[in-house]
């Protein structure tokens, strides 16, 4: 935080520049975000705060300048939702400022909250259990995996909902598949699990699979059952390459597949996909073919990182509109 300060202190003297308002994510404990409302309180000015996956949707609308309400998939491994829970598998529809849920993956609760970044295990384990499943990896295959005492103390936490979070993320959802297959329990940083998942993928050409099947709840949001994962990940009949190549395929044919919902009721030609789960190049290439053949014009970020990088950016955007404020946004095609 030190140097964060020092940093923004730097850049308003090289500039010459007086900022008249900030921006920040909404999360009510992110450090970042506490800084930024303190100092518009002390300084007078406005602080904006931003919904996660909103600023990741209006990054992308930013970056094509686009002029209409688009469909923006924003896949990631955690953020704060409009309902206090974590998103990360969410469909955004409309445009920055006005931005409606529309989309996402049945919520599951995530033993020991946010330590399941860097434990693909909890991840399998909160997924097993919600599923019906009883989670009994082999330890000895799993480096660094859960030890039977940790396994004992996060059943017993799942049970009465003592430090859990409840997540849609689809980041999540890739670590459990990682562990399922036996490729990853433990993680040295987030999204390891799934790049070892998806370099496993490249081994075994892409399978037909059907999509995860879709229910609308009430607010009608179309939620993905996630549950067919779980049997097909730990299916040991399978060589692994095979598993992870099938996982693919479904998550690429479910986006497919709630895209087509979405459309029987809104009308729109564009999707966009941002969050660090579309740095997944078998996702994005499928999701691409399929959604082009669909007639979809597909925006996949170039200029403004996919992941967390570009949230500033976005934040900006969504704040702007938000404020009533016109900004010319162009971008090279």
């Amino acid at each position: 935080m030190d140097v964060f300060r020092q940093v923004i202190e730097d850049l308003r003297c090289v500039y010459d520049v007086e900022p008249d308002g900030l921006v920040c994510d909404m999360h009510p404990q992110y450090a970042a975000s506490e800084w930024a409302r303190r100092s518009a309180n002390s300084s007078g000015k406005k602080c904006f705060e931003v919904f996660h996956h909103h600023a990741h949707a209006s990054a992308v609308y930013g970056e094509f300048a686009c002029e209409e309400d688009i469909l923006v998939f924003t896949w990631d491994g955690t953020g704060y939702g409009e309902d206090g829970l974590i998103w990360g598998g969410e469909g955004l529809f409309g445009v920055p400022g006005q931005w409606h849920r529309v989309s996402s993956f049945a919520p599951f609760a995530l033993p020991g909250a946010v330590m399941a970044g860097r434990d693909p295990w909890r991840s399998a384990a909160a997924l097993c259990w919600a599923a019906g499943y009883e989670f009994v990896p082999d330890i000895e295959d799993f480096a660094g995996g859960p030890s039977s005492a940790d396994l004992e103390l996060a059943r017993k936490a799942w049970n009465i909902n003592l430090n859990t979070s409840i997540s849609t993320a689809a980041g999540r959802i890739f670590d459990a598949a990682a562990c399922f297959i036996g490729l990853c329990a433990s993680a040295s940083f987030e999204g390891q699990a799934p790049m070892w998942l998806e370099a496993a993928a490249m081994e075994f050409e892409s399978p037909w699979v059907s999509a995860l099947p879709l229910e609308r709840d009430m607010n009608g949001v179309w939620r993905a059952d996630w549950r067919q994962l779980v049997k097909m990940c730990m299916d040991s009949q399978r060589p692994v390459p095979e598993r992870a190549a099938m996982f693919h395929e479904k998550m690429a044919m479910t986006l497919l597949h709630k895209t087509r919902r979405v459309r029987e009721e809104r009308c729109f030609k564009t999707v966009g996909l941002s969050g660090g789960v579309f740095q997944n190049r078998i996702l994005v290439e499928r999701a691409h073919q399929l959604l082009s053949a669909e007639g979809f014009d597909v925006l996949i970020p170039q200029r403004i990182p996919v992941n967390d990088a570009g949230l500033g950016f976005g934040q900006l955007v969504e704040a702007a509109a938000n404020s009533g404020c016109r900004m010319a946004l162009k971008a090279e095609r």
